[in-house]
């Protein structure tokens, strides 16, 4: 993924696939609950966080927020590998 809509877009597909796919009644923040449990929390609260900020913030993501994500995109992607 290249930004936060496209980390967060993966999370979704990836919890769609994990059986907890987001509903259309729910906020990202709603979503990011439901998940507790099936992925780890951290991980998944900075990209729903990250993602909101630009989102529905219209705030620029630096760098240094990106290279965050990767990280933390690559420890969920580590969870489910275990």
């Amino acid at each position: 993924p290249a930004g936060p809509r496209e980390f967060y877009h993966e999370l979704l597909t990836l919890a769609a696939k994990l059986g907890s796919p987001r509903q259309e009644w729910e906020t990202p923040k709603e979503h990011q609950g439901g998940l507790r449990g099936l992925l780890p929390m951290e991980p998944v609260g900075r990209i729903v966080d990250l993602f909101q900020l630009s989102h529905y913030g219209q705030a620029a993501i630096d760098g240094g927020e990106l290279d965050r994500m990767r990280l933390d995109w690559a420890a969920i992607k580590q969870f489910m590998a275990e």
